[in-house]
């Protein structure tokens, strides 16, 4: 019999034998998967052809939809295990398992970057005792040379349940027993209530002996304000009520200027710029302006201007201006190659 003759309509030297529906095909596939995944009893060496009973499957559907057990990571582990905090569109900072936060990414970056001298620390006294420890297992970046070994915990066993991180600390030497739970607000379906750039830091500390212990707890974080950028920073205490508060900021610089002095001239009858994309030398006109009209702005651009593109889609980072939009540089061999890149100057 020739392969194009036979009934299975295999095409190869062999016949695929019987034939499967696409529902009892999905039907093995989907119990396969889950005898696999849940390891059930008896599923160890069962034939292709294995159909679960009513029974089993009623287990398999309750184990679908049952508590699971938290997986564990630890650094020495999983050492690239973190979790992404951050409210939705505000940017994040990881959580790691060896208690370290890293790869900030709230600077409007796009690579993420490292911010040395931050990290949480612990410091407990009992009886005649005092114990301090950084709530993490590697030595904090920053750290200076010839300074003394920073006390680090053992070990960390985190659970990460996003929007929440568990770090569970292993110190022996600690009198008592501390964990630390870390989370964004996250509302589902309410945006504007889970797009609060924060993180919350809980640590809950347990004395589980019968002699009374007095701890402390700390937070480092560097002054960030103005990433990138050489100015003077500031730190500022601030109470309310039961509320302490450090306040990070800077001393504001003298306001960004241009010049020479440029003239902004749109044909967009409704564009318009906000007072903070507007420094001194710099104007707008367009053809609602009195003393112009849209045919004058028309045959300036033609003649000196290059083209600005004025979509919110700035998706090129390397031409967006502070305003969120992007410049299209126009190419061109003429005089005025040299001329300010938005227009000219003095007109």
């Amino acid at each position: 019999m020739k392969d194009s003759e036979k009934d299975c309509g295999c095409q190869s030297g062999g016949c695929c034998g019987p034939r499967v529906s696409r529902r009892d095909f999905l039907g093995y596939t989907i119990g396969a998967a889950g005898w696999s995944i849940f390891g059930f009893p008896g599923f160890a060496g069962a034939s292709p052809d294995h159909r679960l009973t009513e029974s089993e499957l009623a287990n398999w559907k309750t184990a679908l939809f049952g508590r699971g057990v938290p997986i564990k990571y630890r650094p020495k582990v999983n050492p690239l295990a973190a979790v992404p905090l951050g409210g939705i569109g505000c940017g994040n900072v990881y959580v790691g398992a060896d208690g370290t936060l890293s790869d900030w990414l709230i600077f409007n970056n796009v690579h993420p970057v490292q911010v040395p001298d931050t990290f949480l620390a612990i410091h407990a006294r009992q009886g005649g005792r005092s114990v301090s420890k950084l709530l993490q297992t590697v030595a904090p970046k920053g750290a200076r040379e010839g300074a003394p070994e920073a006390p680090l915990v053992e070990d960390i066993e985190m659970t990460g349940e996003y929007p929440f991180a568990f770090l569970d600390y292993i110190a022996p030497d600690l009198p008592v027993r501390v964990r630390l739970e870390a989370f964004s607000p996250f509302v589902p379906l309410d945006s504007e209530s889970s797009a609060f750039p924060a993180v919350v830091f809980v640590l809950h500390v347990r004395n589980e002996s019968q002699s009374p212990a007095s701890v402390s707890v700390a937070l480092a974080a560097r002054n960030t304000a103005g990433f990138g950028v050489e100015c003077e920073r500031r730190n500022r205490a601030v109470r309310r009520g039961r509320l302490t508060a450090v306040e990070m900021g800077l001393t504001p610089g003298s306001p960004a200027r241009i010049s020479p002095r440029i003239n902004l001239l749109t044909t967009a009858r409704d564009f318009t710029l906000l007072a903070a994309e507007m420094p001194p030398g710099l104007s707008l006109q367009t053809p609602r302006d009195a003393d112009v009209s849209a045919d004058e702005i028309a045959g300036v651009l033609k003649q000196k201007g290059c083209l600005l593109y004025t979509s919110d889609a700035a998706d090129d980072l390397l031409c967006v201006d502070p305003g969120g939009r992007r410049i299209i540089k126009k190419k061109t061999t003429s005089k005025y190659n040299n001329a300010p890149n938005i227009l000219h100057p003095n007109r």
